[in-house]
């Protein structure tokens, strides 16, 4: 992540657009390719009830859970905090950033929705995606059954792609940070 940030902004805008267009297809993977499967294969689906079970309950301490779920938080906190800071470069700022960032909410709220609830409707067994100790994460396990394992295994390099860009992302947002601090004197020591 930091040689893509010595390579220079444009080069790290041009990855940006990348991980986007690979966070669409991996959803749109799921989010089409699951009913598609379940058309053309017949594959087992759950009944609305499933989307309320109580099968997958931490038992025991919930704070590695609690930290888990809070990486999300800290994903959306940034996105906010590196549009406002991206807002300087956009022209009417003013009114182009809230209303796309609220646009932006909105959609990610969708399709991931749309997401989770494929995943919940082909979900065969909940205690062995939760218990799964096999390299892939759970998500993988989920699909490969019903999508085949290599699309199972192609969802997941794209989602371990647009990880790894947020990762750049975030460095980029912190050098700016720093650099801003530098520019204005106020850098700590």
């Amino acid at each position: 992540s930091t040689f893509a940030n010595l390579v220079g902004v444009r080069f790290v805008a041009w990855l940006n657009n990348l991980s986007v267009t690979a966070e669409l297809c991996g959803a749109g993977l799921v989010i089409i390719g699951i009913p598609i499967a379940i058309l053309v294969s017949h594959v087992h689906t759950n009944s609305a009830h499933y989307f309320f079970t109580t099968q997958g309950q931490v038992k025991g301490s919930i704070i590695l859970p609690l930290l888990y779920a809070s990486l999300l938080s800290v994903y959306i906190v940034s996105a906010f905090d590196l549009s406002g800071t991206g807002a300087e470069e956009t022209k009417k700022a003013a009114s182009v950033v809230p209303t796309e960032a609220v646009r932006a909410n909105v959609m990610s709220w969708l399709i991931g929705a749309a997401f989770i609830g494929m995943i919940l409707l082909v979900m065969r067994d909940v205690a062995g995606t939760v218990n799964n100790t096999d390299v892939s994460g759970p998500i993988t396990f989920v699909l490969n059954p019903v999508l085949g394992t290599f699309l199972g295994t192609f969802w997941e390099v794209l989602a371990v792609f647009a990880l790894f860009v947020n990762a750049i992302i975030l460095q980029l947002g912190a050098a700016r940070v720093f650099w801003a601090q530098a520019r204005d004197g106020r850098f700590p020591a």
